[in-house]
């Protein structure tokens, strides 16, 4: 009899992992396929990434909503919110445009802290007495493997056949989800129904406003550096780019173990104690990454250990307040994801506040003294307006107004670009005309370089100009030092580099 319980548990318990693994790769993969969402849809990068921001929002207003479907018994919440998921996915896959696919992503978040909540409140009800964190991890394992093969997956998808398919596979999985589901998991005890006000009644006790706030700020902290992991690898550590794949999936690694290892501590030496412990490692961990991140391998072991004591985090959290949160238990647990998403969003500005100040990419870890920048680059040339046309059209620069100086013949106009950089195109009438050739340069401006985030993204603008009638001069290819790129040639003559 004990022995079809277990099997009973542990296949409602992989069920409910289904189910994060989708939410995994619906909130993480809009990182890797911004660029081509972007293309797509004719919008700027910086706009695709309100996309993300729609999903955490999506999130924060879906956990609350978990206080109307409370007298309802726990499985039918958890299909209807795995229903949400198809519907949020499906949406954003044939989206016509750029708002329908940010009310897709919106209505892909509604479901994700309730999820979880619910979701927490089911695998510890199933769990054996003791045994209950390690019944939450299992089923976050589901957003741990999301990242270390989910997300590849999904970024794949929308390099070689399009980002609509990445969206479409979670639609898709979201059926499995729910067969599974409605097959695996049975129907557990009706949590006690305290009235609309007893869902809050939890609130007016210290501790869960205390866990609360260190999963925001405990995980902020974390997304300060991993947010800006991938230069930090490359300027800091030294990797070429095309290691950054493999090294992301080894980070994804260490996120299965720590929530695995933390589930079965938790069980073991109460979840309080591993929270505090991993808080706490967090911090010298990080602390050991702004020292050590130049020396290559020891910037790799600390990653692992990070992103593992990130999802450590997850389920002694989880489990502690569901702990503290009696009558409000849905409310309390779904709580979670939203301060693990403000944790998010709080991290990654803080953690661009000190890059835009011009320090380096190890600065996320620690705030600390100046360095040099470059504040922009300068090019003559007779060609302003053309030139001015060239960079916005196909860079998305963003023109100021034109200066002018009438008493030395000069004029010129700035153009930023998104990360920071800045172009000044200048004209003067005794600056002579000297232009740069195929096959000669001169001492002075030598090349700008754009990055574009991906190899397909240089293949695809390399030809762009070129049906355009630009001269590409250097085919998209991988240089001895290790990076791929194209060269093409602007309105001047002068030399652009086009790197992934």
């Amino acid at each position: 009899m004990h022995s079809e319980n277990l099997i009973t548990m542990k296949k409602s318990l992989i069920a409910l992992a289904f189910g994060t693994l989708g939410l995994g790769i619906a909130e993480f993969v809009m990182m890797g396929i911004l660029p081509d969402v972007a293309k797509a849809l004719n919008i700027s990068i910086a706009t695709a990434g309100h996309l993300i921001s729609a999903y955490a929002i999506g999130v924060c207003v879906g956990a609350p909503l978990l206080i109307i479907a409370r007298k309802y018994p726990l499985k039918n919440i958890l299909l209807v919110l795995v229903s949400m998921i198809m519907l949020g996915n499906i949406i954003a896959a044939s989206a016509p445009n750029y708002w329908i696919l940010m009310l897709g992503r919106f209505i892909s978040g509604l479901p994700h802290g309730a999820y979880f909540g619910v979701g927490s409140i089911v695998a510890e009800k199933l769990a054996d007495k003791g045994k209950g964190s390690e019944a939450v991890s299992i089923m976050i394992a589901g957003m741990t493997v999301a990242n270390l093969f989910g997300v590849p997956l999904g970024t794949s998808l929308s390099a070689a056949i399009s980002w609509r398919m990445t969206f479409l596979l979670v639609g898709v999985w979201g059926v499995l989800i729910l067969y599974y589901i409605w097959r695996w998991v049975p129907q557990v005890e009706k949590l006690p129904d305290t009235g609309f006000k007893g869902q809050f009644r939890f609130l007016k006790s210290p501790a869960p406003w205390l866990i609360l706030g260190a999963t925001m700020l405990g995980n902020g902290g974390v997304f300060c550096w991993y947010s800006y992991i991938n230069p930090l690898l490359t300027h800091v550590s030294g990797f070429r780019p095309e290691s950054i794949t493999l090294l992301m999936v080894l980070a994804g690694f260490g996120m299965v173990v720590g929530n695995l290892v933390s589930g079965r501590l938790s069980d073991r030496f109460t979840p309080g104690r591993v929270a505090a412990f991993t808080q706490g490692s967090l911090s010298i961990l990080l602390l050991l990454i702004y020292f050590l991140a130049s020396i290559s391998w020891l910037s790799v072991i600390l990653m692992c250990l990070c992103t593992a004591g990130l999802f450590a985090l997850s389920s002694p959290q989880q489990v502690l307040l569901i702990r503290f949160s009696p009558g409000g238990e849905m409310l309390g647990a779904a709580s979670v994801q939203v301060a693990f998403n403000l944790g998010n969003a709080i991290g990654a500005y803080c953690g661009g506040l000190p890059l835009q100040a011009g320090l380096s990419y190890r600065y996320p870890a620690l705030l600390g003294k100046h360095t040099m920048k470059i504040t922009h680059i300068g090019i003559w040339t007779k060609q302003l307006e053309v030139l001015r046309s060239f960079y916005t059209t196909y860079f998305q620069g963003k023109s100021h107004a034109k200066y002018v100086n009438p008493k030395k013949g000069f004029e010129s106009y700035m153009l930023h670009f998104e990360g920071g950089c800045t172009l000044e195109i200048m004209s003067r009438t005794d600056v002579d005309q000297v232009r740069n050739s195929e096959d000669r340069e001169f001492i002075g401006f030598a090349h700008l370089a754009f990055s574009t985030g991906s190899k397909d993204q240089v293949d695809r603008l390399t030809e762009r100009l070129r049906q355009a009638g630009y001269k590409v001069i250097g085919e998209p290819r991988t240089t001895g030092d290790g990076f791929y790129e194209s060269v093409i040639l602007d309105p001047d003559n002068n030399r652009i580099e086009i790197s992934a």
